[in-house]
């Protein structure tokens, strides 16, 4: 007998689900619930490089984003002005040039990276050495078109970086939709008006306010903020972080494109909280995230204009923004419903990882049919403990970047040592007698990640990188080799295409 698999609630998320699904278990039938009633952010959004080998997996390219969604090329994320010094840092995804390769900048046995080490020795940051931030701040991605070649597909480009993309949120839920009505998923537009449980509190039936009810094998609960299952069926448990990230409401708003498109999202640090801009192919999509103890949306809205020295376009403006509880729940597989997306959790938008927390979601899973065979407790709390996990590892992350120098309001005053998870603590007095390596590999950011964010906020001894070089012939060659990585990052930074070229090379 065929299973039914419900999605309920369209957008990215829901979608990617039911794309999901169909891909890997294309014998089950797959339906949607949409509702008018449950819309999308669409303020423009980005992910991580998860997401472009995610979507290789569903068929779905790069070409086809960026024809159909206004995608464009994150490389990743910069930075600025978030100790209140104008200046500015970048999170990338490719931190170093993977094609380099030499011994003096990596290191088997070595567990803080050589190449960084050397780079705080010898400077006292990490500038120099961002392949990131220099392929960026000149409008590139790392994408080398081969010689004799149009470039009007990804395969003519040698990519020597990491990336994923920006893309219109609103646009990559409408062509998911239609690649997955193409695929034999079927999609009802109504509202649930009754969920149906049997004996075990599984769900068996969703009625439609047309009168048709659809049987469920298996439901994904993909309501967004709404959490029409996980939270008002199961009445899951929420995991607020509210405590450590205060930030809860925010005002998205649009503004006119450059003649360059940036290849990366900016944080811009404001004085309670900060504005994300992300480049889209015809607009920037932006957005004002703000402590709502601090200040109204009214309040905000005038420190937007007074920061612009004009009024942009506010898409949102008269339905007040919205707004969010920072958080997971506990459980957010609960029977025979599993929560995707913003129905499950979401911590900020800071380093854009609500995607990224979906697809290690479905990848887990669709990794067997045990969701749909062998649905016991002990793999759902497996389960359970995987994403409350990685959340709890993306809230240590993120409250890491709010410790900056800066402190000239009562919003960044709140972000203190005494104030931080006890994870993030202890990883802090470690660093005090170390600096950050391999053994600060989580689940999820590599230690070259905790290492960027801690060196830009000042929390690591950078007093040690003198000793390790002093100490190691291996960290000392890394310093003998300087010069050489910086003139070749400086080559293979000319060799990269100009975004926006590579952008209409494709369409």
């Amino acid at each position: 007998m065929t299973k039914n698999i419900v999605v309920v609630g369209g957008g990215s998320a829901g979608w990617l689900t039911a794309l999901t699904a169909k891909k890997k278990y294309p014998k089950l039938n797959v339906t949607v619930i949409e509702s008018k009633d449950i819309g999308i952010l669409g303020a423009g959004e980005g992910s991580t490089p998860y997401l472009p080998l995610f979507l290789e997996t569903l068929d779905i390219s790069i070409e086809d984003l960026v024809k159909n969604c206004d995608a464009t090329i994150k490389n990743g994320i910069k930075f600025s002005n978030w100790n209140n010094d104008n200046d500015f840092y970048y999170h990338g995804f490719g931190f170093i040039d993977p094609s380099l390769g030499t011994e003096a900048l990596s290191s088997k046995f070595l567990s803080a990276s050589p190449m960084l080490v050397s780079s705080i020795a010898l400077n006292n940051d990490l500038k120099d050495l961002d392949f990131t931030e220099n392929v960026s701040e000149k409008n590139k991605v790392p994408f080398v078109l081969e010689k004799n070649k149009s470039g009007k597909t990804v395969s003519e480009y040698k990519k020597i970086g990491k990336t994923s993309f920006h893309f219109n949120a609103t646009k990559l839920a409408e062509r998911f939709k239609d690649i997955g009505l193409e695929r034999g998923i079927e999609v009802f537009e109504n509202t649930i008006t009754k969920v149906s449980l049997d004996e075990n509190n599984n769900v068996v039936g969703l009625d439609l306010d047309s009168g048709i009810t659809i049987p469920s094998d298996f439901v994904f609960d993909c309501s967004g903020f709404h959490r029409l299952i996980i939270g008002k069926t199961f009445n899951s448990k929420w995991k607020s972080y509210k405590e450590f990230l205060p930030v809860d409401s925010a005002i998205p708003f649009f503004l006119d494109m450059t003649e360059k498109i940036p290849p990366y999202t900016e944080a811009i640090a404001m004085k309670y909280g900060w504005v994300w801009k992300i480049p889209l192919q015809n607009r920037f999509g932006c957005g004002y995230v703000y402590d709502s103890s601090l200040i109204s949306q009214e309040e905000a809205i005038k420190e937007v204009e007074e920061f612009l020295g004009f009024t942009p376009y506010y898409p949102r403006k008269d339905k007040g923004g919205f707004s969010f509880s920072p958080g997971s729940f506990e459980e957010p597989w609960q029977n025979n419903c599993v929560a995707i997306g913003l129905a499950a959790n979401f911590v900020e938008p800071l380093e854009a990882t609500s995607l990224w927390v979906s697809m290690v979601a479905l990848t887990e899973i669709f990794s067997s049919p045990d969701f749909l065979t062998n649905n016991s407790d002990e793999i759902r709390s497996e389960f359970n403990k995987l994403i409350l996990n990685m959340n709890d590892d993306i809230l240590n992350f993120i409250y890491l970047h709010y410790m900056s120098l800066r402190k000239d309001t009562e919003f960044w005053k709140k972000f203190s040592y005494e104030m931080a998870p006890d994870e993030l603590k202890q990883k802090l007095k470690v660093w005090e007698k170390r600096m950050p390596g391999k053994r600060d590999n989580g689940n999820f950011w590599n230690s070259a990640s905790w290492f960027v964010v801690a060196s830009a906020q000042e929390k690591i001894n950078k007093g040690l990188a003198q000793e390790y070089v002093d100490m190691s012939d291996e960290y000392k060659k890394a310093v003998d080799s300087y010069e050489y990585y910086k003139k070749y990052r400086e080559y293979k930074v000319t060799e990269c295409t100009d975004h926006r070229q590579f952008l209409e090379g494709l369409k």
